[in-house]
Formats: C-alpha cells, structure tokens, sequence
C-alpha cells in the first residue's frame, strides 16, 4: 500500500511540475506580443511626424519581433510582411527607390493570405500596385 501511495505522490509531483512549465510557456508569448505592439505604435508615432529613419528602425525592431513570437506561423509570416511593407513606405517617403522596391518585393516574398491577414483582403494587390507606380 505503501509503495502505491509514494507512486501516485510521485506521479502527482511530476504533473504538477509539467503542468507548471506548460502554463509558464503559454504565456511567454503576450510579453512579447506586447514589445511587437510597443514598436508599431513607436513606428506609426514617427511617421506621423515624418522621422522616417526613426520609423524604419521602429519597424526593424517590430519585425525582430514578429520573428520571436512564431517563426514559422503564419500570423508571423503575416506580421513580417506588414513590417517589409511599411519600411518599404519609410523609404519611399525619402525618395529611395532601389530600397522601397527590394522592401516591396521583400514583403510580396510572403505567402498572399499571411499578406492579407494584415493588411486586409486587398493586401497583396495593394502592395503590387504600389510597386508597380515606383517601378515606373
């Protein structure tokens, strides 16, 4: 009787530690949402005042992010666009075309649904004719 006690103590101890690890992991992932978001909204502050080398390290930094909370998902494929896009924007603002274009393509790399997730139904399309009027 003895011995099947310790063993269901034990057994209780070792899934309380794995049920600790597993909650601690789960939320990791806000913090670092919460730094994605804390850039974006630096980013979009800066342009809004027309500091585009400010904006474009803000969106750097968002990305750096967005490659930190799910590699290889496709919410942060998605994210990754959006920041290629608005970079490429931050360039196009100071005229540097060879960079907005690399950044445009940069962003349209991504797969068009993980693109539309954020940047809206028309994402794609939206990058594209952006692309093709500073092609021009």
């Amino acid at each position: 009787m003895k011995t099947k006690r310790l063993i269901s103590i034990a057994i209780c101890i070792i899934a309380t530690v794995i049920l600790t690890t597993m909650i601690k992991a789960w939320f990791k992932s806000p913090s670092q949402m919460t730094q994605f978001e804390k850039h974006y909204q630096t980013a979009e502050s800066f342009e809004q005042n027309a500091q585009w080398r400010q904006a474009r390290n803000a969106w750097l930094k968002a990305k750096a992010f967005a490659d930190t909370i799910a590699q290889s998902t496709n919410e942060a494929n998605g994210r990754q666009a959006y920041c290629d896009y608005r970079i490429a924007v931050t360039y196009r603002q100071e005229n540097n075309t060879d960079l907005a274009i690399a950044n445009f393509k940069l962003a349209l790399a991504h797969h068009p649904s993980d693109i539309n997730r954020f940047l809206g139904s028309n994402g794609t399309s939206e990058i594209q004719t952006e692309l093709a009027e500073i092609s021009k």
